[in-house]
Parts: structure tokens; C-alpha cells; sequence
């Protein structure tokens, strides 16, 4: 069980991105503006932080919603 939450990772993917909505787990990053590159590579420090390991860019690339993104992250623990 990753000591991480999906909530901690949402809530701090929302905020480093600029995000004031609230994230469903199955928002579709394709409908998130400020996932562009430059937001995937502040996502790539996000996890590099939180999950102490550096993810590929084809991961955050393939990756299509948030909640998908994290079962990633946690899988790597």
C-alpha cells in the first residue's frame, strides 16, 4: 500500500498545475489544459518527489487520466 494517497497526489497535482477545480480519478487529461509539456514536466517533479523515482516521459505521455497516472506511480513502490 503506497503511503501516498490518491487524494495527496491529486490535491498536489491540482495545485503545482494551477488547477482550482476539484479532479475526478477518470478526468481525461486531454480535457486539462495544463497538462501540456510544460505541465508534464512539473508533474514529472511531483512524482519524483513523492514517489522518489524519476518516471519516463512515454509513461506520463501514455498515461490518459489522473487516476491511471497514480496506480502507475504506486505500482513502482
Amino acid at each position: 500500500m503506497s503511503k501516498i494517497s490518491f487524494e495527496v497526489f491529486a490535491e498536489r497535482f491540482a495545485n503545482d498545475l494551477g488547477i482550482k477545480d476539484d479532479l475526478r480519478p477518470d478526468i481525461s487529461f486531454a480535457n486539462i489544459p495544463q497538462y501540456d509539456s510544460m505541465g508534464k514536466i512539473n508533474v514529472s517533479l511531483i512524482i519524483e518527489e513523492l514517489f522518489e523515482f524519476q518516471i519516463e516521459f512515454e509513461e506520463l505521455d501514455a498515461a490518459k487520466t489522473l487516476n491511471e497516472l497514480y496506480q502507475y506511480c504506486i505500482s513502482k513502490e
